[in-house]
C-alpha cells in the first residue's frame, strides 16, 4: 500500500510476488507484500485523497526507538498508562504492536517536520488483543461506515 501511494500514479502493482522482505516486517497482516487481496487499497487511496493524508513506513529500529526514547524520566509506555492507555505485554514484549506502530509513525513525521508540532492527529492505538475497559472516550465516532470518508473528512477539517 505504502509504494501504491507513493508512486506516481497512487496504482496498486497487483504483480508483486511475495518476498523474504515480507517476512521481516513488524506486522506481515497490516503490511504484507500482496494488500491488494483485502481490497481495502481504493478505500485508503480515497481517504488519504479525502483528507490530504500521507503514509509512511516503520522499520525495526524507528519501533525500538519509540520504546527506548525518554520523555523527561518516564518511556512511552509509561505516559500512555499515565493517561489510561493500557498496552498489553506479555513477557515484557508489547503484544499490541499496530497502534504503536501508528504512535512512532507519527513521532517519526513530526521529528521530520511532515507534521506540525500541535497538530491534531488520529491515531489508534489498540486493534482488540484483549477486552476494552470502556474508560477510552472517543472525541470522535464515525456514525456510518458508508460516510466514512465525509465523516473523517468533517472531523478533521469541521462539519
Amino acid at each position: 500500500m505504502y509504494s501504491a501511494w507513493k508512486s506516481k500514479d497512487h496504482r496498486m502493482d497487483t504483480s508483486i510476488a511475495p518476498s523474504e522482505v515480507s517476512r521481516k516486517l513488524l506486522t506481515r497482516v497490516m503490511y504484507d507484500i500482496a494488500p491488494q487481496t483485502y481490497g481495502t487499497y481504493e478505500d485508503l487511496k480515497r481517504l488519504l485523497t479525502a483528507t490530504q493524508g500521507d503514509l509512511t513506513t516503520i522499520n525495526h529500529s524507528e519501533f525500538s526507538d519509540l520504546f527506548n526514547h525518554q520523555f523527561g524520566a518516564k518511556n512511552v509506555l509509561d505516559i500512555l498508562n499515565d493517561n489510561g492507555i493500557h498496552i498489553s505485554t506479555r513477557d515484557g514484549e508489547v503484544v499490541e504492536k499496530t497502534g504503536l506502530i501508528a504512535l512512532a509513525g507519527t513521532f517519526k513525521e513530526i521529528a521530520g517536520g511532515r507534521i506540525a508540532r500541535g497538530s491534531r492527529v488520529l491515531c489508534c492505538l489498540t486493534s482488540g488483543t484483549r477486552a476494552v475497559d470502556g474508560s477510552a472516550k472517543p472525541e470522535y465516532r464515525v456514525s456510518d461506515p458508508e460516510n466514512l470518508i465525509k465523516d473523517c473528512h468533517g472531523m478533521i477539517y469541521g462539519a
